[in-house]
């Protein structure tokens, strides 16, 4: 290599070497990257790939939900044990067997059969007509009633067995009350019937066919305590008639005197009885003491309830403005018959006694009742 190539190449570098700072220091440009500095900070971190983000919320999502699923299972098995506890808790009634349905429907037909008319009160007792505009249908209740009567055993006849039946007779009340509308929850109807039932399991036996008469006429106060108000605004016409539910046969006057009643009290006594003479004279005292305790209590009546009451023992309509006063006369009036009535039943307990014997057991099936205004020494 010559001296002029050398000279030139130097030349070259040189000037390659001036033109580099001038480009770097002046310009700002470098022909080659620098390598990087120590103590430079890291560089940010990559960004992940949409698709984990997307995995990342889906689970979040789904962890709620799963949560949330969970939080209302759990609210709904305390609410179906809470119902299962209530439910538990709940008194489950005794299916009502076929009897029951019948002794129901056996009110409700007399219920019927009074509105219709066809049940009519008489001095003599109740009696059942017939009327020609409503014959077929009353002929047909008729018939019903007394097929009722033969599927429950009730001897139409006996009208006091029906009070010493207490399935009968809270059977009868339920009819009643359905039939004239008036509205019960089944706490009053079960009490009712409780009543009824422990009423008649402390009825003595044996006992006269008038004491079931009179015990009749205490379950019907019981009765009307319970549901009369309520009767009275919905029937007063058939509450009026409850009184006169007892005995089969009636004796009725405004007026007589103490010895007249003994007389015919005895008389139809010893032609049921079957006493003689002898027999008859022998418990006259007993009659005898039986009018005159009928007087002095139909004056204590008369005092305690008003005239208004004692003359219209045998009245089987409503009595008074309003509801209150048809209600308060009607309870006052069965509370006069049901003391006359429990008179009476001791009168033919005291004379069953005295005879003994078949006559005893005659006498004691004796059912008619006597009902007097006034009664005079």
């Amino acid at each position: 290599m010559t001296s002029a190539q050398v000279s030139r190449i130097g030349g070259g570098a040189l000037a390659g070497a001036v033109i580099g700072v001038l480009l770097h220091f002046v310009f700002g440009l470098s022909l080659f990257s620098a390598a990087p500095r120590r103590g430079q900070a890291q560089e940010a971190p990559t960004k992940p790939t949409p698709g984990v983000l997307d995995k990342e919320r889906l689970a979040a999502a789904h962890q709620r939900k799963v949560d949330d699923l969970a939080r209302r299972i759990a609210v709904a098995e305390q609410e179906c044990s809470d119902l299962k506890a209530r439910i538990a808790a709940t008194p489950v009634p005794a299916a009502e067997s076929s009897r029951d349905v019948k002794t129901r429907h056996f009110g409700t037909v007399i219920v019927k059969m009074i509105k219709m008319g066809a049940i009519k009160t008489r001095s003599g007792g109740n009696s059942i007509e017939l009327t020609p505009e409503r014959a077929a249908e009353m002929q047909r209740m008729m018939g019903e009633l007394l097929s009722l009567a033969v599927e429950l055993g009730i001897d139409l006849q006996d009208q006091s067995a029906i009070f010493r039946n207490p399935q009968l007779l809270g059977g009868m009340y339920e009819g009643i009350l359905a039939e004239c509308g008036v509205e019960t929850d089944a706490v009053g109807l079960q009490e009712l019937r409780t009543a009824i039932s422990g009423r008649i399991a402390a009825f003595p036996q044996p006992s006269s066919r008038m004491s079931g008469v009179g015990l009749g006429l205490e379950i019907q106060g019981e009765f009307l305590d319970r549901f009369g108000r309520k009767l009275v605004e919905k029937d007063p016409a058939v509450a009026a008639l409850l009184g006169n539910m007892g005995a089969t046969n009636t004796v009725s006057s405004p007026e007589s005197t103490t010895a007249s009643a003994a007389s015919q009290f005895l008389k139809d006594v010893a032609k049921v009885g079957g006493l003689t003479e002898t027999q008859a004279a022998a418990v006259r005292p007993a009659f005898q003491t039986w009018a005159a305790q009928y007087a002095a209590l139909l004056t204590e009546c008369r005092t305690r309830y008003g005239d208004k009451v004692v003359d219209g023992l045998r009245n089987p309509e409503p009595v008074g403005k309003t509801p209150e006063d048809q209600f308060t006369h009607l309870r006052n009036r069965i509370r006069v018959l049901s003391e006359i009535t429990q008179l009476q039943a001791r009168t033919l307990d005291a004379a069953a006694q005295q005879l003994g014997g078949d006559e005893a057991g005659r006498v004691l099936k004796f059912e008619k009742s006597y009902y007097y205004g006034r009664l005079k020494p």
